[in-house]
């Protein structure tokens, strides 16, 4: 009887070690993927927020940004693309 007792007493403490740590990992986890959801809204929001169409730069301008490292060479390919069709 004794026995089962202390079976049931070490069953208990691990359920609430078990516990103490299931909690905080499971917060922990929640904020991880809410900052996640986060920032890729972030990253969204400032990949779309290139030139504005009515922001017209000369093909001139946009190689000195890229070469000041203002823009990527993606973001210089996509303006570029941009300007060339708007000029036909």
């Amino acid at each position: 009887m004794i026995e089962s007792l202390v079976a049931a007493s070490e069953t208990g403490a691990r359920t609430q070690v078990f516990t103490r740590v299931l909690i905080p990992l499971l917060v922990l986890a929640a904020f991880v993927v809410f900052a996640w959801i986060l920032i890729a809204a972030i990253r969204k929001r400032l990949n779309d927020s290139g030139p504005s169409a009515s922001t017209s730069y000369t093909l001139e301008e946009l190689r000195n940004m890229r070469a000041n490292g203002l823009l990527s060479e993606e973001e210089y390919q996509r303006a570029r693309d941009q300007l060339t069709a708007e000029s036909h």
